[in-house]
């Protein structure tokens, strides 16, 4: 298929008293985020699934590693602080939080009509 553009306009939003100009791509009378919803994702780029490989991959190593830690500081006396108990409460909500975030923005990247209004 060739990609025709036809118009590209742009979309102000205020935010905080700023204005963010977010650019609409128009092609072949429709916008890019119908084209890629009428093609079932066929024409998502290499690119993005390449980036999910390797989030998937470091989340994956991360969390193993935040596991072998916790393990090695519940099991080793000399580090049953509070302080190494803090720092692994931490790492872990950190950790909950990437693993709760990650399917919300491959959701948004693979639908861009949820972010083009």
């Amino acid at each position: 298929m060739i990609f025709v553009e036809k118009e590209t306009y742009n979309n102000y939003s205020s935010i905080n008293d700023g204005y963010i100009m977010n650019p609409i791509l128009i092609i072949n009378d429709q916008k890019l985020s119908n084209y890629v919803m009428a093609n079932k994702l066929e024409s998502t780029n290499w690119t993005l699934w390449l980036g999910i490989t390797v989030v998937l991959l470091t989340m994956i190593v991360t969390w193993m590693l935040h596991i072998s830690i916790m393990i090695s500081v519940c099991r080793n006396m000399i580090m049953k602080h509070i302080t190494y108990y803090y720092i692994i409460s931490i790492g872990f909500v950190v950790m909950l939080h990437s693993l709760l975030n990650f399917p919300v923005n491959i959701i948004s990247d693979l639908i861009g009509r949820l972010l083009v209004i």
